[in-house]
C-alpha cells in the first residue's frame, strides 16, 4: 500500500468521478483508474460501486475513508515538522489521545495561522509532551491544564433492546444488560468502570471493540448496548430513539489541555499552540 494510493482513493471519494480527481491530482484518467485499481488488490475488497454516470463509496470504503485520510495528515504532517527542522523553526510536542480524530484537523488549522511553528505528534512512551490533550474525571483545573470540554456519557441502544426509545434511566437499570465495550486501550473502558461502579454494579461485557465504526455497527446489528460520548463522537448522526440519557449517577467527562515547559522547550511556541487550542474549542 503507498500513501499515493491512498491519496487517489480519498480524492476518488471527494470528486465522485476518477475523471474529475484525476484532474484534480493533475494525473491521467487511467493512473487514476490504475492507482484504485491496485489499492482494491491488494486490500482484497471493492472500495467503490457504480452509481449511474459516477461512482460512489462501497460500505466497506466508507468505513475505511476516515482511516485513510487520517493516514494522510500524518503523512502530510511529519513532511512539514521535518521542512520545519531542517530550517530551524520553533516546534511543539503533542499527545492528544482524546482527540484521535479530530487532531489532524486542528493541527492543519494552527499550520494555517502559525506556518513558523512546527507540531510533533508523539505517544507519551519514552518522554513527555509538551502539550497534553487527555481526558480526566476531575473537575478541578490551573491556568496551565484548561478544560476545554464537557462531555456528557449516555447510551445508544439497539432498536429490539427494552431500553430503545426510553430516554432516560438511572444507570442501575443498566445492569442486567450486557455492554458492548471498546477496549482497555481506550479511555471509555476506564470510565464505563468508574460510571458503573459508582451504580453498584460491574459492567458485563458481551464484545471488546477498537475502533467506533465497530462499536456502532454491533449496535446497529442488534448485539447490544454501548456507552457513548455525546459531543466529539457525533450524537447528530445518531436517531433519538436510539439515545438514553443517563440520569443518576450524571455522567461526564472532561477533555483538557496542558502544557509543560522542559529545559529544550520553546516556551514561545509551547504557549502559542496551547492558546490556539484553548481558543479553537470555546464553541464546545
Amino acid at each position: 500500500m503507498q500513501i499515493n494510493q491512498l491519496r487517489c482513493f480519498v480524492m476518488v471519494a471527494r470528486c465522485g468521478s476518477i475523471t474529475a480527481a484525476a484532474k484534480q491530482m493533475y494525473v491521467s484518467q487511467s493512473a487514476m483508474s490504475q492507482a484504485i485499481s491496485q489499492l482494491e488488490k491488494e486490500l482484497g475488497i471493492k472500495l467503490f460501486e457504480s452509481s449511474g454516470r459516477n461512482i460512489a463509496l462501497s460500505s466497506v470504503g466508507k468505513k475505511i475513508l476516515l482511516s485513510a485520510q487520517m493516514i494522510i495528515d500524518e503523512c502530510n504532517l511529519i513532511k512539514h515538522e521535518c521542512e520545519l527542522q531542517q530550517n530551524g523553526k520553533m516546534s511543539v510536542s503533542l499527545s492528544a489521545p482524546a482527540l484521535p480524530t479530530q487532531v489532524g484537523r486542528l493541527v492543519r488549522g494552527f499550520y494555517a495561522e502559525h506556518p513558523g511553528i512546527g507540531v510533533m505528534q508523539q505517544p507519551t512512551i519514552g518522554s513527555e509532551p509538551e502539550i497534553m490533550i487527555g481526558v480526566t474525571l476531575d473537575e478541578n483545573f490551573s491556568e496551565k491544564r484548561v478544560r476545554i470540554i464537557t462531555e456528557e456519557i449516555g447510551l445508544v441502544v439497539p432498536t429490539n433492546h427494552k431500553l430503545y426509545g426510553c430516554g432516560s434511566i438511572k444507570l442501575k437499570e443498566l445492569s442486567p444488560y450486557p455492554i458492548i465495550s471498546m477496549s482497555s486501550k481506550n479511555d471509555m473502558r476506564s470510565l464505563e468502570d468508574h460510571f458503573c461502579g459508582m451504580a453498584g454494579f460491574s459492567p458485563t461485557r458481551e464484545r471488546e471493540m477498537f475502533t467506533l465504526s465497530e462499536l456502532l455497527e454491533l449496535v446497529y446489528a442488534e448485539v447490544g448496548v454501548a456507552f457513548f460520548p455525546f459531543k466529539l463522537w457525533g450524537i447528530e448522526t445518531i436517531s433519538p430513539e436510539r439515545i438514553v440519557r443517563i440520569t443518576s449517577p450524571k455522567c461526564y467527562r472532561y477533555i483538557y489541555v496542558e502544557q509543560r515547559t522542559f529545559p529544550s522547550s520553546n516556551e514561545t511556541a509551547v504557549k502559542t499552540f496551547f492558546d490556539y487550542v484553548v481558543t479553537a474549542f470555546r464553541e464546545y
